[in-house]
């Protein structure tokens, strides 16, 4: 309580009250002495005095109040400080561990997207080495018809046939590995590039072939190119909701077809399904995505030209048209992977044309045996 810190004070104010009180009764007395004069003298001093002292203890109580009040405030400033400083430390601590936290998540993408491209690497390395392989088990399976006799010529054609037989399945199965891996270590590179870029969203990929090479110097010959879905990644395999090897397309009937027989990329964004600059011979692609890079799968010939094998698609279906998905850093890293493939299908493509060229009943080129065995549509284009 505030009057026990002052009960000094008070206690003295209170003995000036009871000394005017003893004034006024001594002044009654000595009226009759002749002492009234100097005792009301004295008592207007008394009351002089005790209004100051009141005025005294009223200021210093106000001083002592306005102290407190004070003492508190800067007591809550250097709270207040206190809360500020530790707060900074912890957001400055925060920020720091989620500085780290998102250099950690870069550092993983990047060396996610490395290890896709290390291990596509691997493999074409790991499966190119092994078409020796084939080559010599179909040669295996020659052995001895240089001694067989006329009379076996039946046997002889049917050992052929198995020996071309065994020769194309086997490069076939190696196809069909490499596309399936590659595509799969696309959609995990594509999309660690995107969650790096704050673009996260599912993709899908797929490889577009062509029934027979296009050298792009033949202009003419465009026309005559059948192109189809080949292969598709797991995950949208698995979905079973877009085509593979049902469908025939041109490569003047989509945009994205006729620019990259002399670009390097192209790259649609929110793409509508009527947009005068998106066209699209399958009608309902919307369906499916809006946004799409696709790169040519392609072979540079000693003159120049290019001779070109198919596509490597990207794309997924954007709900937020404010948003740009594919950029042309994503082409680049298609791109890298599809001149990759295009070394893969060339190597298949030489020895087949080494080991089955020019016999009566076996397809031209190599891409003509995946066509076969792949396209399940009309054979026009």
């Amino acid at each position: 309580m505030w009057w026990k810190k002052h009960i000094s004070d008070i206690f003295s104010w209170v003995l000036a009250v009871v000394g005017i009180f003893t004034t006024i009764i001594a002044a009654r007395i000595a009226v009759s002495n002749g002492f009234f004069t100097v005792l009301i003298g004295v008592l207007a001093a008394d009351v002089l005095l005790v209004v100051a002292w009141l005025v005294v203890l009223y200021l210093k109580f106000s001083y002592e109040k306005e102290k407190k009040n004070l003492e508190e405030r800067i007591k809550n400033l250097e709270d207040e400080k206190e809360s500020a400083r530790k707060e900074f430390l912890q957001k400055e601590s925060d920020s720091k561990i989620i500085s780290d936290k998102h250099l950690s998540e870069t550092k993983k993408q990047v060396s996610a997207m490395i290890m896709g491209f290390k291990n596509s690497s691997k493999m074409y390395n790991e499966l190119c080495n092994r078409i020796p392989g084939i080559t010599a088990s179909s040669y295996r399976l020659l052995a001895g018809t240089e001694v067989m006799q006329e009379q076996d010529n039946e046997q002889i054609k049917n050992i052929i046939l198995n020996s071309h037989n065994d020769f194309s399945t086997g490069l076939f199965t190696l196809f069909k590995q490499y596309t399936s891996n590659l595509l799969n270590y696309t959609v995990s590179i594509i999309g660690e590039y995107l969650d790096l870029h704050q673009r996260s969203i599912q993709v899908s990929t797929t490889v577009k072939l062509f029934d027979r090479p296009y050298y792009t110097h033949d202009d003419e010959g465009r026309n005559k190119i059948l192109v189809y879905t080949a292969f598709r990644d797991k995950i949208t395999y698995e979905e079973h909701e877009r085509e593979i090897g049902e469908n025939s397309y041109t490569i003047d009937g989509n945009v994205d077809f006729l620019r990259c027989i002399k670009k390097e990329h192209y790259i649609v964004n929110n793409a509508q399904k009527h947009d005068s600059n998106y066209w699209n011979e399958h009608v309902d692609f919307d369906a499916y995505y809006n946004c799409a890079v696709v790169v040519p799968i392609r072979a540079k010939l000693p003159e120049g030209s290019f001779k070109i094998l198919g596509y490597l698609c990207c794309d997924c279906k954007n709900s937020d048209l404010d948003k740009q998905i594919f950029d042309t850093e994503t082409a680049n890293i298609l791109f890298t992977l599809a001149q990759m493939y295009s070394n893969f299908l060339e190597a298949l493509e030489a020895n087949w044309i080494d080991r089955l060229s020019n016999i009566d009943g076996v397809a031209d080129s190599f891409l003509g045996v995946i066509c076969e065995k792949t396209y399940t549509g009309k054979n026009e284009p």
